[in-house]
């Protein structure tokens, strides 16, 4: 029984395969047939709206007065109805016209007639023989309107005929499949012996489903311990890094000595290469985990580029390079997306460019792609005389941990992270990158990002504004305003308390968000800095208690002032009422850009630092 069962299983679908591939051939052949009859008869029926909306616009242009649109509207009308009338010698119009038996002659005919209109156009576009270009696409309107009525009997017969072969071959289809009928009652007999084999199978993948299940719960709360992680980690490594940094900057504007400076310049360089290093971690990180969120809003891809330039360009003149931008004359429209991301990805790339680059030049290119309902896309290309990138490595340069040549890593430093971070960054946004290279001739890294077209002008932030300004700590005429800080960080307190006094303005300290609450209510204060992570009460919860206290109090600014660095703690302040979000390490020109953006509430203030 099992080899009968096996044969006659076998029998059957070999029989069901044959009738679904003649079905398959039959509605395919179908399918095809009418999709060609149906194109031919949109492409005769097009020309005739064609017709009727050049007339139209040749009436319209008639009753206007004269302009020299309305003759540039009448020449783009009949251009897109000539497009239309070159679709009429296609092989599909052929066919169906010859199925439905209709003279060749009738195509060309109206073919020859539409050319004729050419020169009476032409007149009319500078307001000449209108008139007889209407009274010939008058004449124009029967022999287009039976070609349409011939198009449409023709598609009704082929329909016809196509209806009647199909019937034809399921007729002869109907004796197989009654074949096959017994063919599955064999085959019921045979299920049914297998039905205690399935329902052991059933068990075991039942039991599968649940160990699945079981893993896959395990794979959700170990990204959240991976996300609990990233958010301690990114806290307690950039709480020291804040006094590493903010020190050094303090340092610098202290008066030293040339072998002082170079020594605290060191150290401030590498507090910020160590700073981009840990920085690199993170992201690929919550890339990794999955964590990693994009923040579209809209920006200007122009002050985007420009102040990417202008941060390296003193380096690049260090060095002896040229730095150039080049931007579309006619400027690029306000844009949205994650500008952070994109910066990120640019400074990158121009970083890279400066520092393989030991003469010549860096050039910076944004070109524009035609605007379309989705939005734009834009192309940036980083160019430089540089060393070059073997082929061999360029197909490796995105991985992480991979630089080209491994003496370059000793000669240039780096940690192999910024290419494979911009390369995901750019997967996230749907956009791409990729490079040209020539050994000894320079290399040239460009990526391409769709956005979309904002409706709303940019906002400009606190870090944006930081990273704008080159020297911050110098701006005169900053306000001058009472700060409360409420930092739990002694090191943190010291930093923050010295260079808001070297802006010249007044700082309290307050240790924790109970402590923040009281002084708001019973002090005098224009700006609160306020930590997010502090014993007692956290930041958010004493902005919500500060929020709802009565009088002016409720309204005093506060801003963010954390060490979290994780995507989605900006949102969080801003939705426990905080008015922004400086990320730590603070430097001096952030402090001042955040300065610059409030002014005293104080009656008795004095007026600038």
């Amino acid at each position: 029984m099992r080899v009968w069962s096996a044969v006659t299983a076998l029998i059957a679908l070999v029989m069901a395969g044959l009738v679904g591939q003649s079905m398959y051939l039959v509605r395919s052949e179908q399918r095809q047939a009418q999709n060609a009859t149906a194109n031919a008869a949109w492409v005769i029926y097009q020309v005739e709206v064609e017709l009727y909306r050049l007339r139209a616009t040749v009436q319209d242009a008639n009753a206007a007065p004269a302009s020299p649109e309305a003759g540039a509207t009448i020449q783009l009308r009949y251009q897109l109805a000539m497009s239309r009338v070159g679709l009429l010698d296609s092989p599909d119009v052929a066919k169906l016209l010859e199925a439905g038996g209709v003279a060749p002659g009738v195509v060309g005919d109206v073919v020859d007639r539409f050319t004729a209109l050419g020169p009476l156009v032409d007149a009319a576009v500078i307001g000449r023989g209108r008139a007889e270009l209407l009274r010939q696409m008058h004449e124009l309107d029967a022999p287009v309107q039976r070609l349409t009525t011939d198009a449409l009997q023709s598609t009704a017969q082929v329909a016809q005929r196509n209806h009647d072969r199909l019937a034809e071959r399921l007729d002869q289809l109907h004796a197989v499949i009654a074949l096959l009928g017994l063919c599955f009652i064999t085959l019921i007999i045979f299920l049914l012996l297998r039905v205690r084999s399935e329902r052991e199978q059933r068990g075991r993948a039942e039991a599968l489903a649940r160990e699945m299940r079981e893993a896959r719960e395990a794979a959700e709360r170990a990204s959240r311990v991976k996300t609990d992680f990233l958010t301690t980690m990114s806290h307690e490594i950039r709480t020291p890094m804040n006094g590493v940094i903010g020190m050094s900057d303090l340092l610098l504007q202290a008066d030293l000595t040339a072998d002082q400076r170079q020594l605290a310049g060191t150290l401030s360089r590498s507090a910020h290469n160590l700073l981009a290093i840990i920085d690199d971690i993170l992201d690929l990180s919550r890339l990794d985990a999955g964590k990693f969120v994009l923040v579209p809003a809209p920006f200007d891809f122009t002050e985007l580029v420009t102040s990417v330039a202008d941060l390296f360009r003193p380096q690049a003149a260090t060095r002896g390079l040229k730095l150039e931008t080049h931007l579309p004359r006619a400027g690029l429209p306000i844009l949205e997306g994650d500008s952070g991301r994109i910066r990120q990805v640019l400074l990158n790339l121009v970083g890279n460019a400066v520092k393989f680059t030991e003469r010549g030049s860096v050039t910076v290119e944004v070109t524009l792609e035609p605007a379309t309902e989705r939005g734009v896309l834009v192309r940036c290309a980083v160019r430089d005389t540089g060393i070059g990138i073997a082929p061999s490595d360029q197909q490796r340069l995105f991985s992480q941990f991979y630089q080209a040549e491994g003496g370059n890593r000793r000669r240039f430093g780096g940690s192999g992270l910024g290419l494979a971070i911009c390369r995901r960054l750019l997967d996230l946004m749907g956009g791409v990158i990729r490079v040209e290279s020539v050994i000894g001739q320079g290399s040239t890294f460009s990526f391409v990002v769709p956005l979309r077209l904002a409706s709303t002008p940019p906002q400009q932030s606190v870090q944006a504004t930081a990273a704008a300004t080159a020297v911050a700590a110098n701006r005169p005429k900053l306000p001058r305003m009472r700060v409360l800080v409420a930092e739990d960080n002694a090191t943190n307190q010291m930093v923050v308390r010295a260079m808001l006094a070297r802006l010249g303005q007044t700082v309290e300290i307050v240790s924790d968000g109970a402590q923040a609450v009281e002084a708001v209510r019973n002090g005098e204060y224009d700006l609160v800095l306020m930590d997010v992570q502090m014993p007692e009460m956290d930041g958010y919860e004493a902005t919500r208690k500060i929020r709802s206290l009565s009088g002016a109090v409720a309204s005093i600014p506060i801003v963010a002032l954390t060490a979290n660095a994780v995507a989605g703690f900006e949102e969080l302040s801003l939705k426990a009422g905080m008015n922004g979000h400086v990320s730590k390490p603070v430097t001096l020109a952030a402090l001042s850009a955040l300065l610059s953006r409030f002014t005293p509430r104080r009656s008795d203030a004095a007026q600038f630092a």
